[in-house]
């Protein structure tokens, strides 16, 4: 596991990817939830964040790719 100031990359990741989603900023929220992505692939509930920022950004088709991972 990699560390960025005593937290977890893909905590770190996450933490930003929420705000930048609550905030309409959907590019930075989505590349956020795939960079965790890249370090914890299994993780539904982060397919599922993914999936929804996909959705708020008009992105359908990949929305349901990610929550078909959420649900594998």
């Amino acid at each position: 596991m990699k560390y960025l100031y005593g937290w977890l990359d893909d905590d770190v990741h996450i933490v930003l990817g929420v705000p930048y989603n609550l905030s309409r900023e959907y590019d930075k929220a989505i590349a956020s939830f795939q960079k965790a992505l890249n370090l914890k692939p299994h993780d539904y509930s982060l397919w599922n964040k993914l999936g929804a920022t996909q959705a708020n950004s008009v992105q359908s088709a990949n929305a349901i790719m990610a929550y078909h991972k959420a649900l594998d």
